[in-house]
Order: C-alpha cells, then sequence, then structure tokens
C-alpha cells in the first residue's frame, strides 16, 4: 500500500479531468509534463498531509496563472472522499490533509503485511552492486569506515526493499603496488628509528602512523633489516644509473652507428624468440632433423634480415652493410659445415 502512489492518481484523474472539460487550453497533459508531477510530503508538516505540484507544473503550457489553476484543481480533489482538506498556497502549491478513514485503512494494512508492509517493485528486479566498507589495509582505521559501514549497509537494504536485486561487495586490496609502496614507506619509518631521516619519496605513505610500525621493526629485528635491503636499494639505483648512462652514450652516437645499433638490436629481438622456439622442437623431437630443422629456420630468418640491410630496406647506411656483409660470411661457413 502505497498513499503516495495512490493520491498521485487522484490528482492525475482531476487534470485529465480539466483537460477533457477544455478548461486547459492546448495540450498541456502530454505524457513528458505529466511525469513532472509530484506529490510528496509538504515542507512544513503543519500545511498538510501532502503536497502536489501539478498546477505549477501545468501552468506554463497551458498559458494560465499557475494559482488560478490551482482553485480549479482544488475542488475536484476535495471531491475524493480519501481528501479531507485542500488548501491553496503561495504562487500554486495544492496542500492536502487525508480523510482519518484513509489511516486507518494503513494500520490494517500494517497489520496483515507485517515486516513486507512498504515493499515495492519499483526496482523490477534491476541488479545492483554495492561496494561499502573496503577498509584500506595499507592505512589505519577511521570512524570514516564505520559509517561508510551503516550507511552501505542501509542503502543496500533500502534497495532490496524497494524491488532492486542487490549484492553487497566488501573489496578486498591484494597484494599488489598498494602493498608494496606500504613496505617501502615503512621502512623507511625503520631507518628513521634509527636515527636515520626518513626519505618519503613521491608516491609513499607518509602518515604518521607508520612510526611505531618501525620502531616495532627495530625493537625485533633490530639492525638486521638495514644491510639486505639498503643492498637491494642500492642494486636498482645502480642499475638505473647503467640505463641512464646508456642511453646518454647512445645519444652521443653518429647517425649511422645508431642505425646499427637499432639494427642489431631488431635482430636480437627476433632471434631471442626463435631461440626458443629451436628449443622446443629439440625438447619435442630429440633428434638431429629436429636440430638440422632450427639451425636452417634460424638462416632462413637470418638470412631475411641480412637481405633487409643490404637492401636498405631499413636506412642503415654503408657502415651497417659492411657489417653484416661479414656476419653473412661466417654464417655461409656455418652452413657449409653443417651440409
Amino acid at each position: 500500500m502505497n498513499l503516495f502512489a495512490e493520491i498521485k492518481t487522484v490528482v492525475l484523474e482531476a487534470v485529465a479531468r480539466l483537460a477533457a472539460e477544455g478548461v486547459l487550453p492546448g495540450e498541456p497533459a502530454t505524457s513528458e509534463i505529466m511525469a513532472g508531477i509530484t506529490v510528496e510530503p509538504p515542507r512544513d508538516a503543519s500545511h498538510g498531509d501532502m503536497a502536489t505540484n501539478a498546477a505549477m507544473v501545468l501552468a506554463r503550457p497551458a498559458g494560465v496563472r499557475p494559482r488560478d489553476l490551482a482553485e480549479k484543481l482544488a475542488p475536484l480533489l476535495e471531491a475524493d472522499d480519501r481528501i479531507a482538506e485542500v488548501t491553496v498556497a503561495g504562487p500554486g502549491f495544492i496542500n492536502l490533509r487525508l480523510a482519518p478513514a484513509l489511516w486507518h485503512g494503513v494500520i490494517g494494512a500494517v497489520l496483515a503485511e507485517g515486516a513486507d508492509f512498504g515493499r515495492s517493485k519499483m526496482g523490477a528486479g534491476q541488479r545492483v552492486n554495492i561496494e561499502f566498507v573496503s577498509a584500506n589495509p595499507t592505512g589505519p582505521l577511521h570512524v570514516g569506515h564505520t559509517r561508510g559501514a551503516v550507511f552501505g549497509d542501509a542503502l543496500a537494504s533500502l534497495l532490496d526493499f524497494a524491488g532492486y536485486r542487490v549484492s553487497r561487495e566488501y573489496y578486498i586490496n591484494d597484494g599488489g603496488a598498494q602493498v608494496d609502496v606500504l613496505a617501502r614507506s615503512a621502512f623507511e619509518r625503520y631507518r628513521e628509528a634509527h636515527g636515520l631521516n626518513p626519505e618519503i619519496a613521491e608516491g609513499l605513505y607518509p602518515g604518521d602512523y607508520l612510526i611505531p610500525v618501525g620502531e616495532a621493526l627495530k625493537a625485533e629485528f633490530g639492525d638486521s633489516l638495514r644491510p639486505a635491503i639498503d643492498a637491494a636499494i642500492g642494486a636498482v639505483s645502480r642499475a638505473l644509473d647503467v640505463v641512464r648512462n646508456l642511453i646518454a652514450a647512445f645519444g652521443q652516437l653518429s647517425p649511422e652507428t645508431r642505425k646499427l645499433a637499432v639494427g642489431i638490436t631488431a635482430l636480437v629481438a627476433v632471434l631471442g624468440p626463435l631461440a626458443f622456439a629451436v628449443g622446443v622442437v629439440l625438447t619435442l623431437f630429440g633428434s638431429v632433423i629436429g636440430i638440422m630443422s632450427g639451425v636452417v629456420i634460424a638462416l632462413g630468418v637470418v638470412a631475411g634480415v641480412i637481405l633487409g640491410i643490404k637492401q636498405n630496406w631499413f636506412g642503415m647506411g654503408e657502415v651497417a652493410i659492411k657489417v653484416w656483409d661479414g656476419i653473412l660470411s661466417v654464417i655461409e661457413t656455418v652452413a657449409n659445415t653443417i651440409g
């Protein structure tokens, strides 16, 4: 039982009657306009039990003053036995006070339907996923997580009561980037516990809540974690330095040399997967035929790359062609030996 939907039907019937009698000029009662008509509790409970904006919605398309239209709707609404009193307020709002007998019927419906009173089919079985709480394991719990739990559960229950198919989900973080950042952030607090300045780089967690974690690590492991982790960080830093130096050195090479380096890299990229494929062939067949097949395939691919270089398909220049001529002679010698 939904009293608001029931009274809205009464309002829409009154509007339809005015339109049929020609009281509403033109065709204001289209489905789009009618959809804007609402019946809801008034802002001030002393004004009545319900209020409708029907006159305000219909006045503009009808070309009449909202209050004039409201005064024409009022007697039609008051004629219904379920409505005890109708008053027009302000520019054209209509306040409704329901008949006591209607409330008596609601009491009967409440007793009859029990816990299902008010349940609706508004959602029509549409699936809805509500993710709530989902406390981040890399940070401290706070009152917001409690609020999220209450609000999320209430929202999910409300949607379920309104006819939606609701799934409640608690998202759990995996051991990915966030946990890695947490570990590095905790290590900086561990270093801080040893009197060193923590290096909280951009992207790490700067919160003071990790200070006790660093102190706990020091209490349990002492200095034992520092050498291994410092060494790992140093190795990564040195590897990055090597990469930076290679990039800088590459930029200082002549255009012909850079082209040659790119060509060699391309050849390695081709031969890497090819070598893997040959290994698979050797594993599967374990015979001389398999070995020879792998060599033939490798030679074919290399010959194709060399042909492209000699034809200058890659724009590598004369220097590269001379280098690859030497490589070709070596490959030909190997091929003749196998043959």
